[in-house]
């Protein structure tokens, strides 16, 4: 990182290293004395995404679901697509076979620029990020201007990395139906004063399409040194490779929905390249606590990542009408195909944070307080592309085509910093909290094409605060209401079609407003949720086919509202029940997401109420697992997932219908340290379009994946 970066904390350095000094010339003092661990990061139920340290998520006015690692590898996941299993309120936002993660959150498309943290700190997420030494998700629904500064206000997604435990020798193999197998190593040591986690993971990828064979290979180092009683430093480092074709989405057939086609593969062709995906992550955090009721911790992190993006891409119909930009494919199936390759990108992201968190009493009551800094800066850098147009074919077979790598389209720099400070504050009077919160961020941005051309860049500073009330309606049970703002910070893209290109919109300030219950004891958890968002659109106005002929605008806004319900409950069936239900331990959970989504007072009427597109209204997870008493080695379960029909076009003409899926598995643990698994996905070989993304002024669709048998294999030591 360089100094230029660092000056900005520079003191805080120097007093973070003055404190380590004095710890260690004390201990130096006391040769013998032996050091014993304590835990700094609060109540194991902490999440990241909470507002205040300290807290149990239980008891904090925000909706957040958490997902660990135990769950992850029980169902199997190995990217972030497939969390949206776990949760409702998640869902697919152009997911394909070979790229990157999106999501949707409460009907908001999260940025992958700006949504996602790495312990706690901003990443990017324009990558593939693997899985495999991750601790836990936690996924914030809401309130993310105040936890996360300029973003969507839908919420945000934080990943927490595996950290060091005492004596951990585990291995696990994966192989499915697709021909995909992977094979990953966890193993740690720690003692009373250091800690070394490694994990390590190789990966055969396939996804149901033919041509989608690939590759990954995943290594990371996590680290850890007590320095006394009352310092800590963590150091995790991660490396990722990731090779595989990528699978473009499917589309409309000029004014129908095709039928699906999971195994078809438009992007098959013998000279198709991979997508490539490397990563290095690295951060260090070194935690002070000042006495038992306050902690100053400083953290620095880095990010690069390089890609090859290439693809065989369909886009449009111009063989029905001339239009080579229409938003179809075209009746007969046929599309435009084009050579799209993005060699040799360049994402870089560094930040750093500053906070202060403790516990005190003024006035007779007592209050927690948070106060950090956080300073960031993203670059992006390209090569020029190629985007070449080479015949018209039908998508689900093209045939052999020839290819035109010619990188002749020039592409977009990007840099980006951003400054933030932050305060939260919580009093505690009685059974009732009184929660708020300010976030302030300045945000510089700056572009320029890669040939040198169109330049610019702009400044803004926003703010966005949080408020909530908590009532606490016994020792198990919170009620609370919130109110917070988000902000998003746009200019016209600086392109010759733009009567206003390059000019600075005014800040798209939103507001959510968000009433829940939680419930918390130690075999039930649930909780509910209404919440309702308004959000400003911008949007294009005129031809927008042709040179200067589009103006783009603020155009009302987007109104986001809904219920989020979700519990889990464990319980134990004796013998007098067992011959109705099954004597033994049951688990049962599942959530519920319902959302009304609307366009209303936009310029243009005739999308006034209209619902936006890709987004299902209704979604449900069911699940159960069962371990018999006669055989407690033995588990099995079942998840039952459906989701309501989702838009294909902005003006609601054409949707795709609902769909649902159910999964079964087993597990049987042979001996104390090895266990067998076994599933199948989608058992009854439903066929669907999952999703309907509109993207780049153009309807996609996305097939269910198909039947899929999994086997596993793992050991515990």
């Amino acid at each position: 990182m360089s100094n230029r970066f660092l000056k900005q904390f520079r003191p805080t350095v120097l007093v973070f290293a003055c404190c380590i000094a004095t710890e260690c010339i004390a201990q130096a003092q006391q040769p013998t004395q032996t050091l014993e661990p304590i835990q700094v990061t609060g109540r194991i139920d902490d999440a990241q995404v909470s507002p205040l340290d300290g807290v149990p998520l239980s008891q904090t006015p925000i909706s957040a679901t958490v997902i660990d690692a135990k769950r992850l590898r029980a169902s199997g996941a190995t990217r972030l697509a497939d969390v949206t299993n776990h949760e409702a309120g998640l869902s697919d936002a152009y997911n394909t076979v070979g790229y990157w993660d999106a999501l949707t959150l409460r009907g908001l498309v999260l940025d992958n620029r700006s949504s996602f943290r790495r312990e706690g700190l901003p990443i990017s997420a324009e990558t593939s990020i693997a899985l495999f030494n991750k601790e836990r998700i936690e996924i914030l629904k809401g309130a993310s201007g105040f936890a996360s500064g300029v973003a969507v206000p839908a919420g945000a997604v934080n990943y927490r990395v595996k950290r060091p435990v005492a004596e951990l020798r585990q291995a696990d193999f994966r192989a499915d139906g697709f021909g995909g197998a992977s094979l990953a190593v966890d193993l740690s040591e720690k003692t009373a004063t250091w800690g070394l986690r490694a994990n390590a993971m190789l990966e055969r990828l396939s996804g149901p399409q033919a041509g989608t064979k690939g590759e990954g290979k995943h290594l990371a180092l996590a680290a850890s040194w007590q320095l006394s009683a009352s310092t800590r430093i963590d150091l995790e480092t991660e490396s990722s490779r990731r090779s595989q074709p990528s699978v473009p989405g499917q589309s409309l057939w000029g004014n129908a929905v095709p039928q699906p086609a999971p195994k078809a593969n438009p992007a098959e062709q013998p000279w198709m390249l991979p997508v490539v995906f490397e990563g290095q992550t690295s951060s260090l955090r070194i935690q002070q606590r000042l006495n038992e009721a306050w902690l100053l911790q400083y953290q620095v992190q880095t990010q690069s990542l390089p890609t090859d993006d290439r693809t065989v891409f369909p886009f449009g119909c111009s063989a029905a009408n001339g239009n080579y930009f229409a938003d179809r494919f075209c009746p007969d199936g046929s599309a435009d195909f084009y050579d799209y390759r993005s060699e040799n990108e360049r994402r870089t992201s560094r930040g750093q944070e500053l906070a202060l968190s403790g516990a005190f009493t003024a006035l007779g009551l007592p209050q927690r307080i948070k106060f950090n800094l956080l300073q960031s800066a993203l670059a992006e850098r390209y090569q020029p592309q190629a985007y070449n147009y080479i015949g018209t074919a039908l998508n689900t077979a093209p045939g052999v085509l020839l290819q035109d790598p010619s990188a002749t389209d020039p592409t977009t720099l990007r840099d980006e910093t951003s400054r933030e400070w932050a305060l939260a504050h919580s009093a505690d009077l009685g059974s009732y909290t009184a929660w708020w919160g300010l976030r302030s961020t300045q945000i510089q941005r700056s572009s320029v094409r890669s040939n040198g051309s169109r330049p610019g860049g702009y400044g803004q500073s926003l703010a966005t605060p949080w408020a909530a009330f908590s009532h606490r309606l016994n020792p198990h049970t919170t009620l609370y209401a919130s109110r917070s703002s988000g902000a998003e910070s746009e200019v016209v893209p600086n392109r010759s079609r733009y009567t206003n290109a390059g000019a600075v919109l005014p800040a798209l300030l939103s507001w959510q407003t968000e009433v829940g219950i939680k419930f918390a004891a130690p075999a039930t958890q649930a909780s509910a949720a209404w919440y309702r968002i308004r959000r400003p659109v911008a949007a294009d106005f005129g031809v927008c086919a042709g040179m200067r002929d589009c103006t783009r605008a603020i155009d009302g806004s987007a109104l986001h509202q809904g219920i989020e319900l979700a519990g889990q409950h464990r319980l134990s069936v004796s013998e007098g029940l067992g011959n109705a239900m099954g004597a033994g331990t049951w688990r049962v959970g599942g959530s519920f997401t319902h959302l009304l989504a609307r366009r209303e007072a936009s310029a243009q009427a005739g999308i006034n109420g209209l619902a936006p597109t890709n987004v299902p209204q209704t979604s449900l997870r069911a699940s159960a697992s069962h371990t018999p008493k006669a055989e407690p080695r033995l588990s099995v379960d079942a998840q039952w997932i459906h989701e309501s029909a989702r838009q294909a076009l902005p003006d609601n003409s054409i949707q795709i219908p609902s769909w649902q899926r159910v999964d079964l598995g087993a597990q049987w643990r042979a001996s104390a340290a090895w266990q067998i698994s076994a599933g199948i996905e989608n058992v009854g070989d439903s066929k669907a379009f999952r999703e309907s993304p509109f993207q780049f002024g153009h309807s996609y669709l996305f097939n269910l994946a198909p039947r899929r048998f999994k086997l596993g294999l793992s050991f515990n030591g």
